[in-house]
């Protein structure tokens, strides 16, 4: 079973090449490239999940490889919606993916994804992946944390720098938006989040 999605996966990405080329079918080329990269997703999520054949650690870096070829894939293609769904799948790993996790890992592992984010924003200007990365750190991260009990005094040494890291990127992203036209309602709500997240960061301290 892991073989043939590693070959459904393979056979999409060959079909897909041959696309590519071809602006006309653009939607198709797209569409089969992602179709590849979630097979791939799906096929490492099984090999953990059904069969055991990966720990907590290897299945976390194998999904995010996934995630970071999909990312640039996107990024190289200029494919948003491509980016969207393989930045949702990179940040929703740690709740399907471990089962034993650690505070250090998950949120280094959220900080890793929030970087990455960054870097395509900074890139293409892609405004949706810094709401969905901080939709993710703070309310999936936080009610994660809070299911884990991971906001608890013998975690603090490692989550406070964490919270703080996740906090700058977050606060970083709009800025290297500028340059580029930001309608006026948009403006305002940068202007909340840059006020908002710095207190939310200090309650979670």
């Amino acid at each position: 079973k892991l073989g043939a999605g590693a070959v459904l996966s393979a056979l999409a990405g060959f079909v897909a090449a041959t696309f590519k080329d071809k602006p006309t079918r653009r939607a198709l080329y797209l569409a089969l490239a992602g179709t590849a990269f979630g097979i791939a997703y799906l096929t490492a999520y099984c090999a953990y999940t059904y069969f055991d054949y990966l720990n907590d650690a290897n299945t976390l870096l194998l999904l995010a490889l996934v995630s970071l070829a999909t990312g640039y894939f996107a990024v190289t293609t200029r494919a948003m919606s491509v980016a969207i769904l393989a930045m949702a799948g990179a940040f929703i790993a740690p709740v399907f993916a471990l089962d034993t996790p650690e505070p250090g890992a998950v949120y280094g592992y959220y900080l890793c994804a929030s970087l990455l984010s960054l870097l395509m924003v900074f890139l293409r200007g892609w405004r949706p992946l810094s709401h969905l990365s901080l939709l993710f750190t703070l309310a999936g991260g936080l009610f994660f944390g809070w299911a884990r009990q991971f906001y608890a005094p013998q975690f603090y040494s490692v989550m406070q720098p964490f919270l703080l890291a996740l906090a700058i990127v977050h606060l970083i992203m709009p800025l290297v938006e500028r340059g580029r036209p930001v309608a006026a309602t948009l403006a305002r709500f940068d202007v909340a989040y840059a006020i908002l997240l710095p207190i939310i960061a200090a309650g979670l301290t």
